[in-house]
């Protein structure tokens, strides 16, 4: 069976997350404007240090004011393109979008993701809030045991990482919810927490 990740672990051989994430934006740049070329360079340059310009209360990263500008819809294209999506170059082949919500339940998350695991992701922008509707949803996928997530664009280096691996999505002894690999266990701070909002705001 033809593996996408495998394929992409076998193209870049050892490079990091960050590193990969990188190259996958960087090479959009000849194509861009002048506007997306800044953002393209601005998350390239971050991908590959892993690190960012700042840090807000709770510890999520902060990062160029032209990544916080970006409109939820350009968001979305920049995870989830077809062509150069960030979600799609990682294996990620099954996203689910609604594209008409007349006739749907509101809040039902922007984004389901298909892989070795099931993710449900609502994309917001950097200040962006949930809404009533949406957050019901979040915390009745979270409370039934679903990875669950609030994306923002400053969480990108966060969202290549979760995205990587073939994680498994599992529940610590004292109830909490992480993913784990062979070797490692990870903690997203923007996983959404039954009740709470995201983890690094339920701890801030």
């Amino acid at each position: 069976m033809n593996d996408p990740l495998s394929n992409l672990e076998e193209k870049h051989g050892q490079q990091s997350v960050g590193a990969l994430a990188a190259n996958i934006y960087a090479g959009a740049l000849a194509e861009a404007d002048t506007r997306r070329q800044a953002f393209w360079a601005t998350v390239a340059a971050l991908a590959s240090r892993g690190t960012a310009t700042g840090r807000r209360p709770g510890g999520r990263m902060t990062v160029a004011p032209i990544i916080d500008a970006l409109l939820e819809k350009e968001w979305d294209a920049l995870l989830f393109n077809s062509q150069k999506g960030l979600a799609p170059m990682l294996g990620w082949r099954l996203v689910y979008h609604t594209l008409r919500s007349k006739g749907s339940q509101a809040g039902f998350p922007d984004r389901v993701l298909v892989r070795d695991r099931v993710i449900f992701a609502e994309l917001k922008r950097d200040d962006g809030k949930p809404s009533p509707a949406q957050k019901e949803w979040l915390d009745g996928l979270a409370a039934a045991g679903a990875e669950a997530y609030l994306w923002r664009p400053a969480d990108l280096n966060e969202i290549a990482t979760i995205l990587s691996k073939r994680w498994k999505f599992e529940k610590t002894i004292d109830g909490q919810r992480i993913l784990r690999s062979e070797l490692t266990s990870y903690m997203p701070q923007s996983l959404w927490v039954a009740g709470k909002g995201r983890a690094d705001e339920a701890t801030a």
